[in-house]
């Protein structure tokens, strides 16, 4: 995903694309850390590989995956599958999450 700080103090995400872990870990995304609200633009598909609207941070391995809504989500992941416990207002969020 790729997100952008506003004037509003929150960081936005604006798109997304499909990235592989590999490339990911070259291009050093994995030592850029978010810290903050995190707000998802109504237009804006959080994942392009599942088209997912939103995400969620998974309680048991601390990675962000996608959500698709509902009252469960499945981590990408590890693979728990938990309740969503409600909003997150603010999270740290690295490249390697």
């Amino acid at each position: 995903m790729r997100v952008e700080e506003r004037g509003d103090a929150v960081w936005h995400i604006t798109w997304s694309f499909p990235l592989d872990e590999k490339r990911a870990r070259r291009e050093g995304y994995e030592r850029r850390v978010i810290n903050g609200t995190i707000g998802v633009d109504s237009e804006v598909v959080c994942c392009a590989r599942c088209e997912a609207k939103s995400i969620v941070k998974c309680g048991s391995c601390g990675k962000v995956t996608c959500w698709a809504g509902g009252p469960t989500s499945k981590c990408l992941w590890c693979g728990v599958e938990a309740m969503v416990e409600g909003e997150i207002r603010s999270m740290e969020v690295g490249g390697d999450v």
